[in-house]
């Protein structure tokens, strides 16, 4: 792990650590420039900002769907630049979330586990319990 100018080295391990950053869709306009932060584990961050300052750019790139032009992006201690995002084991909620409007709340949640072939367990991961009983 290298030295940053903003955190400086760290002794233990984050969740998830990002170290100057820089991405853009054209080497010429980077979107993102020197971003580093940490989030520890089991830690709740926001992002906030105005319409186009890099939030969801920042998402997108944590979870492997845009390329990082420069920097390094630890998951859980192991570098993740290069890891597919079917790998990193990251999900991500976004303020207008979109529902399939044919399924019940239980089945939007059920969906992509099934994807993912935990057909067998989705049951013991979801309560069909409603919180207003």
């Amino acid at each position: 792990m290298q030295n940053t100018k903003m955190l400086g080295k760290r002794e233990s391990m984050s969740k998830l650590e990002l170290y100057n950053i820089y991405a853009g869709y054209e080497e010429s306009k980077p979107v993102l420039k020197d971003i580093s932060f940490f989030v520890e584990k089991g830690e709740f961050i926001v992002l906030l900002g105005t319409s186009g300052c890099g939030k969801t750019t920042i998402l997108n790139l944590i979870a492997g769907m845009i390329p990082i032009s420069a920097g390094e992006l630890y998951i859980d201690g192991v570098k993740s630049n290069d890891t597919p995002p079917r790998k990193r084991n990251i999900a991500m909620v976004f303020q207008n979330y979109a529902l399939y409007p044919t399924m019940t709340a239980y089945e939007n949640i059920a969906f992509p586990l099934q994807n993912a072939h935990y057909k067998k367990r989705i049951s013991t991961r979801l309560s069909r319990a409603s919180p207003l009983n």
